[in-house]
């Protein structure tokens, strides 16, 4: 299988390097990620700026961009060849992130967002995270035991994910119009041995932080966002937090693009009550 993996945390960070050395015993494993850690960048997109494009190794690119900028020049610069000719991966894999991303995370996550953008380009696509029951736990990551289970179990992963039959799998270049519409969230606690594998619902966070605005020397003002109290969590029971809380690995199945709402009771007229 041809699998490309990006990132948020930089093409050199422990959880992407676990997976390139696991993956590429069985796999033709290429890697196209941000230079540097660029966590939190969500969907973010560099248009027009000229990227600095480098060549790390056979397999490795390294672009100073955001984590979608990198999936971007991996899928449309045609550059990423593989050995069949083709410039398109059969499995997109973002991650593995360090520290979990449930929830409300999502929407801000760079891991994410690159998981999101295969799906958008038609590539199945995972996003996979690695949380510590401690944030602060100086414990290295399980990151080599999370690889091997990404690795034992790609085949029924793949499965779950909807659309796969309709993608861009082991075509040459990208049809546009077949995307695959959703991805994978894949989470899980950085333990040697999980209890088992369950479809997670979504889980509210709610931040503790707060924003402040100060002043420079030189009188100018700027804005700092800063943590001030734990984040707190809730779901329903099954909800990815509570699943990896409980040594489970979570999986949820993500929407890509963004989907109208469906069997709405919003009724509206030809002029919607609305003044025109």
């Amino acid at each position: 299988m041809k699998i490309l993996l990006c990132n948020d945390d930089g093409y050199s960070a422990e959880g992407i390097q676990s997976l390139y050395k696991i993956l590429s015993g069985k796999h033709e494993v290429k890697i196209c990620a941000p230079l540097t850690n660029k966590s939190g960048f969500s969907a973010s997109i560099n248009i027009f700026k000229e990227l600095d494009f480098r060549k790390i190794s056979e397999d490795i690119y390294a672009l100073d961009g955001s984590p979608v900028d990198c999936v971007m020049t991996a899928l449309k610069g045609e550059w990423l060849q593989w050995r069949d000719g083709s410039y398109i991966p059969d499995l997109l894999l973002s991650g593995i992130n360090h520290g979990g991303n449930v929830g409300t995370d999502i929407t801000y996550s760079g891991t994410a967002a690159a998981a999101r953008q295969g799906a958008i380009y038609g590539i199945p696509s995972m996003a996979l995270s690695l949380e510590k029951r401690n944030w602060d736990d100086p414990a290295p990551y399980c990151f080599d035991d999370f690889s091997n289970f990404i690795l034992n179990n790609l085949e029924k992963l793949l499965d779950i994910l909807p659309g796969k039959e309709e993608s861009n799998k082991s075509v040459k270049h990208i049809n546009f119009a077949k995307p695959v519409n959703y991805f994978l969230n894949i989470n899980a606690l950085s333990i040697k041995k999980y209890k088992g594998i369950k479809l997670a619902s979504i889980c509210n966070r709610i931040y503790g932080d707060k924003i402040y605005i100060e002043k420079r020397d030189d009188g100018s003002l700027y804005s700092v966002c800063r943590p001030e109290s734990p984040v707190q969590t809730y779901g329903d029971g099954q909800s990815d937090y509570e699943l990896i809380r409980d040594e489970y690995v979570a999986i949820s199945i993500l929407k890509a693009p963004p989907a109208i709402l469906e069997d709405s009771n919003i009724k509206l007229d030809r002029k919607g009550g609305f003044i025109l």
